[in-house]
């Protein structure tokens, strides 16, 4: 029975990244600059993501070791196996699932588009945005770029490399429209600081936010989605969304 158990573990658990399984460490290649999904507060990790990916961590008995990078470095740094995890609030995507294997969704999210308030009179209206000669911002890499270059081939995208850049040149006239994903816009309509600003909540897209795992890493995607769906189905996946996001505005 020992053979036969040390063999399992070679054919399974050992197949996980030797550096994660000698330590106990999850490396994460993280872009925190999505807030309230995963975004830097006081110099630390924090949001929805990071609380969820905490309480996996526990139940496997992992710790976490976040390694910043930019947007469009977190698959590379999963497929390249200088990473376990890739967490970005990433939308699943047929390209992105050519590169990495994805979680078990953690939440559902769609990309929404945003004005400056002194124009909504002008750009409030449905369709104006696929209007000729329009400009819209996206973020660089992101499933809102996607869609503007694939639904808005009348209008001029500009892309930039975090959302706070799409801001600013909202801001200042540079774009008429900036498309980021649902949380940008609720995060918009709470904080004072963007009252120059307005969300329309008419979603653009539907899209599902997991987690990246490298394509041979299945002992790992299994022991993480066993946990994902014990949080699902305890509910405490929505008290954490609703923790990050205690107001969430409904248009009809």
């Amino acid at each position: 029975m020992r053979i036969i158990g040390l063999y399992v573990c070679i054919l399974t658990s050992c197949l996980l990244a030797t550096h994660t399984l000698a330590n106990s460490t999850l490396t994460v290649a993280v872009n925190a600059e999505y807030a309230p999904v995963i975004f830097t507060k006081d110099g630390k990790v924090a949001g929805i993501e990071h609380d969820i990916l905490e309480m996996v961590a526990e139940e496997l008995g992992y710790t976490l070791d976040y390694v910043s990078t930019e947007f469009h470095n977190v698959l590379s740094a999963v497929s390249n196996k200088t990473a376990d995890i890739g967490v970005a609030g990433l939308s699943m995507t047929a390209a992105r699932q050519q590169i990495v294997d994805f979680t078990n969704p953690i939440m559902a999210l769609g990309q929404m588009a945003i004005i400056r308030l002194d124009r909504a009179g002008e750009l409030s209206y449905p369709g104006t945005i696929k209007k000729p000669q329009t400009k819209v911002g996206v973020v660089k890499a992101t499933t809102g770029q996607a869609y503007a270059q694939a639904q808005l081939g009348m209008t001029e995208v500009f892309a930039f490399a975090n959302v706070e850049a799409g801001i600013v040149a909202l801001r200042a006239g540079e774009v008429d429209f900036f498309i980021h994903d649902a949380p940008t816009s609720w995060r918009i309509a709470q904080e004072s600081e963007f009252s120059d600003l307005l969300s329309l909540y008419h979603p653009l897209t539907e899209e599902r936010i997991a987690w990246a795992v490298a394509k041979d890493n299945a002992v790992l995607l299994e022991k993480v989605n066993e946990v994902i769906e014990k949080l699902h189905v305890a509910g405490t996946i929505r008290q954490v969304q609703s923790k990050w996001i205690p107001v969430r505005i409904v248009v009809n």
